[in-house]
């Protein structure tokens, strides 16, 4: 925030909703989101470029050009949680960080 970044803070209705989060990430350009795996694998499934009956479709084929990072925790975090992700926005510049530990290791 001293250089000139802002915090996003997300209405509970909104990050409850995938596709209401998906237009909140696109509008405010998010950057750096940080998220649990299971709500990870709602907001990808019904991203652009799936097959969900409420998917953005006027939103960008290469999903969220600003986002550059997803930080992962709260939960164990595998290979099959991210896959979808790689698999629709295989252009994607972002990186994506487990952050799951226990708590005395990553206070």
């Amino acid at each position: 925030l001293t250089t000139g970044a802002r915090a996003v803070i997300v209405p509970h209705d909104t990050a409850r909703n995938p596709e209401a989060m998906w237009h909140l990430l696109k509008q405010e350009e998010v950057t750096l989101l940080s998220q649990t795996p299971s709500m990870f694998r709602e907001l990808v499934g019904h991203g652009p470029g799936t097959d969900a009956p409420d998917a953005d479709a006027d939103a960008d084929v290469q999903g969220l050009p600003d986002l550059r990072w997803i930080v992962f925790g709260g939960e164990a975090l595998e290979p099959k949680h991210v896959q979808p992700w790689f698999d629709r926005y295989p252009d994607a510049h972002t990186q994506l960080i487990n952050m799951y530990g226990i708590t005395e290791t990553t206070v």
